[in-house]
C-alpha cells in the first residue's frame, strides 16, 4: 500500500511539474500558492457555494455519529447492535472526501490541518463522534486562522503560504505520536 502511494504521488507530481512548466509564468505564484496551501478571500458565490456543500457534508456525518460510536466498540458488535457497518462506512468515505475536496479546491493543499486536530481533539475530549465532529470543525478552522495570520505576520511584509506554517507545526506533532505510541522509541 506504501509503495502504491509513493508510485501514485510521483506520477502526479510530475503532471502538476508539468503543468507549472507549460503555464504562463504570470500564473505560477498562483499556481504555486495553491499547491502549498493559500488562504485568500473568496468571491461570494464561491463562499455561498462552499458553505452549502461543506455544511451539507458536516450535518450528513453528524448524522452518522451515533453509528460511528457504535462501529467503534467493533464491526461486529455494532452489527449485533443493528448498524448496516457496510453502508455506515460507505457513506463516511464518501462524504468526508466530499467535504474534504470542497475545501481543497477552494484553499488548495493545505498539509497537516485534517490530520493533526482530530488527533489532538481526540486526545483532549475522548472518543464520542457526537463532539469530536464538530470540536474538529471548529478546531481545525481555529488552528487554520492562527495559521494563516503567523503566515501572514511571521515575514511581513512577505506573506507565506499557510502550508508552510502547518506543515511546520503537523511534523513535530506526528513524531510525536508516533514516539507516544511507540513507546519512546522511533525506529523499532
Amino acid at each position: 500500500m506504501l509503495l502504491t502511494g509513493v508510485v501514485v504521488n510521483a506520477f502526479f507530481s510530475a503532471l502538476i511539474l508539468f503543468i507549472i512548466t507549460v503555464a504562463d509564468y504570470t500564473r505560477f505564484q498562483q499556481v504555486f500558492f495553491w499547491l502549498v496551501g493559500n488562504i485568500e478571500p473568496p468571491p461570494w458565490p464561491t463562499l455561498a457555494a462552499l458553505a452549502v456543500a461543506l455544511a451539507a457534508g458536516f450535518s450528513t456525518l453528524y448524522l452518522l455519529a451515533g453509528r460511528m460510536n457504535l462501529m467503534s466498540l467493533g464491526e461486529e458488535e455494532a452489527r449485533a447492535l443493528g448498524v448496516d457497518v457496510n453502508r455506515v462506512k460507505r457513506t463516511a468515505i464518501l462524504v468526508a472526501s466530499f467535504v474534504t475536496a470542497a475545501a481543497v479546491s477552494w484553499s488548495g493543499l493545505v498539509g497537516f490541518v485534517g490530520l493533526m486536530v482530530p488527533h489532538a481533539v481526540r486526545l483532549i475530549w475522548g472518543p464520542d463522534h457526537r463532539i469530536l465532529l464538530p470540536a474538529c470543525a471548529l478546531g481545525g478552522a481555529a488552528f487554520l486562522v492562527a495559521a494563516d495570520t503567523g503566515a501572514r505576520t511571521i515575514m511581513a511584509p512577505i506573506e507565506m503560504p499557510v502550508g508552510i506554517i502547518t506543515a511546520a507545526i503537523g511534523a513535530p506533532f506526528f513524531l510525536f505520536l508516533f514516539q507516544r505510541e511507540k513507546g519512546g522509541r522511533y525506529f523499532d
